[in-house]
């Protein structure tokens, strides 16, 4: 009688596998088409703000680089990197409060849980987490999206979890942005 009646897929791996298809569909998009997108943040005049916002959070849910974007600032603003750097880290502070969201929606807490080590990752995440996240936000090759998630997952406390990636992330969007100024400037010469 079984094998008429298939075994049901939880809802959070459906969710999971709807998610992981699309972020392959739009990086496939992506590479044939960021030009457009650099063009459209050119053209974004004063809605630049919420525009840029509104990527960082598309770019953290399809796990996509946010660098361009911050590089794409230092196109858009220049001569004002204290402004560049504001409107970067909004983005950061958006997109790493979507990923806490879209973490909890997509069930990544219950696929760590069914792991069998996952009290002891917690533990350790919950010891040095914090530091971790913190410190790989500000490399510039760590996919600080996925760290958002795996701390997401391992429940790390909002106050940490916030203060990590802006530390991070505004370190390494200083220095981004600081080169993307100079670069501009020699590129005038």
């Amino acid at each position: 009688m079984d094998h008429l009646h298939p075994p049901r897929i939880p809802a959070h791996h459906l969710r999971l596998t709807l998610w992981l298809g699309g972020v392959v569909c739009v990086a496939l998009l992506g590479i044939w088409g960021g030009d457009r997108l650099q063009q459209a943040l050119l053209v974004a005049g004063p809605w630049i703000w919420p525009l840029y916002v509104a990527l960082n959070v598309l770019c953290a849910f399809l796990l996509l680089p946010s660098m361009p974007l911050v590089l794409a600032l230092c196109a858009l603003l220049p001569g004002q990197p204290a402004q560049a750097w504001v409107i970067a880290l909004s983005g950061v502070l958006a997109s790493s409060l979507a990923i806490r969201w879209f973490a909890g929606r997509l069930g990544l807490a219950r696929v760590l849980d069914a792991h069998a080590y996952a009290g002891r990752m917690r533990e350790r995440f919950a010891r040095h987490g914090a530091w971790a996240l913190g410190i790989g936000a500000a490399l510039p090759f760590f996919p600080t999206d996925v760290g958002c998630y795996v701390a997401s997952a391992a429940r790390m406390p909002l106050p940490r979890y916030v203060t990590a990636v802006l530390i991070g992330e505004g370190l390494l969007c200083a220095v981004v942005i600081a080169l993307g100024s100079m670069g501009q400037r020699v590129l005038v010469w």
